[in-house]
């Protein structure tokens, strides 16, 4: 049979620890018999997917090159290989998203996605209180976002964010509602409430959620304290939307300000039950509603500051992991703080760093100008700074990941998360 095409797939079975690209760690083989079984189904008769080695780019991970073209692509799963053979192989029209530049051995750092947004609307609750309305600043329509997702704006030149939680329904792409409230914790939360106004211009990151809504569940039970309230509002929308079985309890002090509790009211109903306590250790009687509640597919969601969320998951250990569904709106301290040597090697660029006691990995790739992330949360609270890791036993001090994907050891969050032992080293697929 003439081939029309030849297309030459880097794969190498180099063991995991190798600190160079290691292919197979990150699923070429797996991804060339996607490939080869994709084209079948498709059809394509008249070309022809080929193991070809490293091909001298093993630093890139998966990589192609297609012949008479000569053209080069980097891929990562299989929506990038759909889109090559449908795009490139069936219509002649590269995948620019996708290519490589001659002699191109590493990636270089991607830019984040952004949305510019301007300031529509702004409502004062009072006692530091506001909703601001955001439209896209060219009318366009809005990223879609899940419910319980945050809305990361940039300040300072866009070298710090912050995030804020999405609070109107989840199915709006013609606006984003997001809730705020100066705690006199943060200086850009309090500019925002002192100074924002109407038509102000701002970049952000696209909605990201770290809580998740598992719309499967049966049954669902939501439980927010102080500005833990904020994104159960768009999951409580949601759940009404799709018809689900739900309740939701707020942990009220008479003493402080209970922020958006109206609003929480207005959309729960009698699903709303409020607990009312003026000393935290009374919270008890308001988790005793779970202890020993745990039933098939039934999910629980706790959001709140970090003394809420410990006693919270201390109240419900009885409940299957993955079906607990958490968001820290303040980071717990470490009972052992302690920092240690170690380093990082750098997987596609055959390069090692050190990371001293006084560093995070974030901090050494920011400076290194390879992790093209701004300034975000720094407590391992939002997740924007998470980076694979090839090998290597990592502490994990997020409160972002789920325990299955911190116990499978191929993530970390770079602000926070460490190596687990002194003078040991983490492979990152950088």
């Amino acid at each position: 049979m003439h081939y029309r095409r030849h297309i030459f797939c880097c794969v190498n079975e180099r063991e995991s620890s190798h600190p160079r690209g290691c292919c197979s760690v990150r699923g070429s083989v797996e991804l060339r018999a996607y490939m080869k079984r994709r084209a079948k189904e498709m059809g394509l008769d008249d070309i022809r997917v080929n193991n070809a080695g490293c091909l001298e780019r093993c630093e890139l991970g998966p990589a192609m090159v297609v012949y008479p073209e000569g053209i080069w692509y980097h891929y990562e799963n299989t929506k990038d290989i759909d889109e090559i053979l449908e795009s490139h192989i069936v219509q002649g029209n590269p995948v620019e998203r996708l290519l490589l530049n001659d002699g191109q051995k590493f990636l270089e750092p991607s830019p984040p996605e952004r949305v510019y947004l301007v300031v529509s609307d702004i409502t004062h609750l009072g006692d530091g209180c506001l909703t601001i309305e955001f439209r896209h600043s060219n009318g366009k329509e809005l990223p879609k976002f899940s419910a319980g997702a945050q809305l990361g704006l940039l300040f300072d030149r866009n070298r710090i964010s912050r995030n804020f939680s999405l609070i109107n329904k989840s199915v709006e792409t013609n606006r984003y509602l997001v809730g705020v409230k100066d705690d006199g914790d943060d200086s850009v939360t309090a500019w925002i409430v002192s100074n924002i106004k109407v038509g102000d211009e701002f970049k952000a990151h696209l909605p990201n959620n770290t809580i998740g809504l598992n719309e499967s569940a049966v049954q669902h039970t939501l439980f927010g304290e102080s500005s833990g309230v904020l994104p159960l509002l768009s999951m409580c929308h949601r759940l009404l939307d799709i018809n689900a079985d739900f309740k939701v309890h707020y942990l009220h002090n008479p003493l402080g300000n209970n922020f958006f509790l109206k609003e929480l009211k207005e959309i729960c109903g009698r699903r709303l039950t409020i607990h009312s306590s003026d000393l935290f250790s009374a919270n008890s009687v308001a988790f005793s509603n779970f202890h020993n509640g745990s039933t098939a597919n039934h999910h629980l969601y706790l959001c709140g500051s970090a003394n809420f969320m410990t006693e919270a998951l201390a109240k419900t250990s009885d409940w299957p992991a993955e079906a607990v569904h958490t968001q820290y709106m303040s980071a717990p301290k470490l009972k052992d703080p302690t920092a240690l040597n170690f380093s990082i090697t750098l997987a596609r660029r055959t390069k090692t760093l050190r990371v001293s006691e006084t560093q995070s990995v974030f901090d050494v790739l920011h400076e290194a100008g390879l992790l093209n992330v701004e300034y975000a949360c720094e407590d391992g609270l939002c997740g924007a700074c998470k980076v694979k890791v090839l090998s290597g036993e990592i502490e994990h001090r997020d409160f972002v990941l789920t325990p299955a994907e911190k116990n499978q050891q191929n993530t970390m969050i770079a602000c926070v998360s460490r190596a687990a032992e002194e003078s040991s080293r983490l492979i990152l697929d950088i």
